[in-house]
């Protein structure tokens, strides 16, 4: 349940602007802040049903946005990018420095035109 969580706050983090205003309220309800399907259907006036319906159809559509517009594994790519980078120059010795560099500087390149 942790990592399903995780993914849909990263993806809310991504899409919520491409979902409908109840549709990402109740994700965000459900998701950020841990309210139950109880507590969000009687916020919302509607059914518990209701509900896990919205959360199950706003889920659907998260992945469905993910799927066709990739940001949320570009995001990670870049990340990981830039964590390679970090590691790289952390553990630079003045003898190999030269070579570090410049597969530091390709990184960035790659990261700066979009991976």
């Amino acid at each position: 349940m942790i990592e399903r969580t995780v993914e849909v706050g990263l993806l809310l983090d991504c899409y919520e602007n491409l979902l409908h205003d109840r549709t990402r309220k109740i994700l965000k309800d459900y998701f950020s802040y841990d309210l139950s399907l109880n507590e969000i259907a009687d916020q919302q006036g509607i059914s518990k049903q209701a509900v896990s319906d919205q959360i199950k159809r706003g889920e659907e559509k998260l992945h469905g946005y993910e799927e066709a517009l990739g940001l949320l594994e570009k995001n990670r790519r870049i990340d990981a990018a830039l964590g390679l980078c970090i590691k790289k120059l952390e553990t630079l010795h003045e003898k190999e420095g030269e070579k570090v560099r410049e597969e530091v500087v390709k990184t960035l390149q790659e990261v700066a035109s979009g991976l």
